[in-house]
């Protein structure tokens, strides 16, 4: 239950003048067996959030670098298959290995910094990646954009940003 405490004091000053102040107290979290302060509530709360969302925020855009067979790469959602290596350039970006092959995304860094993550897709050995991927008789095209759109229809593939 949430309370707030009014206190009202009474003072008389050196003129014979009653003076009354009030002083309210913050607001506190009341139960039968625990009575904690806001102030205190929230702290914890903002200590307990930290632990839980910034590692996964940090993980989630931390450079890695792999190496395979002598090849070194580094970036981003690295990916080694058949002695090769590639990373994405920017957290948002994506790779995937299908067919002896590596498809990973090569965004501007500029823009694409805070983009949500892509996806890749892969058909019959060829691949692609980025975003609303689409596949169509061993064409694999994707958008570059967030809000590109791609359509299969009549074995192509055409995407749109």
């Amino acid at each position: 239950m949430l309370l707030a405490k009014t206190k009202t004091v009474s003072q008389t000053g050196s003129s014979g003048m009653k003076r009354f102040t009030s002083e309210r107290h913050h607001l506190t979290l009341s139960n039968a067996f625990l009575e904690v302060p806001m102030k205190r509530l929230s702290t914890a709360l903002l200590f307990i959030a930290t632990l839980f969302i910034l590692p996964s925020i940090a993980s989630a855009q931390e450079r890695q670098c792999i190496t395979n067979y002598g090849q070194t790469a580094c970036g981003y959602h690295c990916v080694a298959n058949y002695g090769q290596v590639k990373c994405a350039n920017t957290p948002s970006g994506a790779c995937k290995a299908n067919y002896g092959q590596i498809f990973c995304t090569y965004f501007n860094a500029r823009r694409a910094w805070n983009w949500p993550r892509a996806s890749c897709l892969t058909n019959y050995g060829t691949g692609d990646c980025g975003y609303d991927c689409k596949a169509n008789y061993g064409q694999v095209k994707c958008a570059k954009t967030p809000n590109g759109v791609c359509v299969a229809n009549y074995g192509k593939v055409e995407c749109y940003d």
